[in-house]
């Protein structure tokens, strides 16, 4: 149904705003909140070896929004912002139950709003018919 083009453009779309959204929390871990504050939330939060762990978030998510936009070396960094999606759902939104606002169902709403808005756009259909065809053939 979708030729090559519009695989590949549905791809770069997803990717392109996957990788500003972490560009830009990574934006503020770094140049807003500092190490100091990263490193601070960490620890509140449980997090072990706050001071390592503030230093792997604030360079995953913002040299890994970097990487994403640009199309530059894209798997590494989404493994890796993957992983620390999954720390933080386990680590903060878990806790707080699947459908409270500031639970699991806000991080996992937040992927589901663009493609309510963009759906009446038809943006949506595209993207994800796009990714799908060769999405488990590991040719992106």
């Amino acid at each position: 149904m979708f030729g090559g083009k519009a695989q590949s453009l549905g791809i770069a779309v997803l990717r392109i705003v996957v990788g500003i959204v972490f560009l830009a929390h990574g934006y503020q871990k770094v140049f807003k909140y500092g190490f100091h504050g990263v490193e601070g939330m960490l620890g509140h939060l449980g997090i072990p070896a706050p001071a390592v762990a503030a230093i792997v978030v604030m360079i995953v998510e913002f040299v890994g929004g970097i990487l994403l936009v640009t199309g530059l070396a894209t798997r590494l960094p989404a493994a890796l912002l993957a992983i620390d999606m999954l720390v933080a759902i386990l680590a903060v939104h878990a806790k707080r139950g699947f459908f409270n606002p500031t639970g699991i169902a806000n991080p996992v709403g937040w992927l589901y709003l663009p493609d309510v808005e963009w759906r009446r756009r038809g943006v949506s259909e595209t993207t994800l018919a796009a990714a799908k065809k060769n999405y488990f053939s590991g040719r992106f």
